[in-house]
């Protein structure tokens, strides 16, 4: 199953890139590209600024997993 998710949820991503970049004015196209992956890039640096500064890998794990963890009872 997670392998499934991860395909879909990548397809989806991509697919609503192209869209929204085809929706947009050429003039525009290449700003739009770049802050529709800047979320990304200040995710990925947030996590290595966290495991670098926490080292075990369990709590780096369970800081990760904690916004899930916050919103499962509330789905529920």
């Amino acid at each position: 199953m997670r392998v499934l998710a991860g395909i879909t949820m990548t397809s989806m991503v991509i697919s609503g890139w192209s869209l929204s970049l085809e929706c947009c004015p050429c003039k525009y196209r290449g700003l739009l590209g770049m802050l529709l992956g800047l979320p990304y890039s200040v995710s990925v640096i947030c996590c290595a600024g966290i495991a670098y500064l926490i080292r075990t890998w369990q709590f780096v794990f369970l800081i990760g997993a904690s916004p899930v963890l916050i919103l499962l009872p509330i789905s529920l």
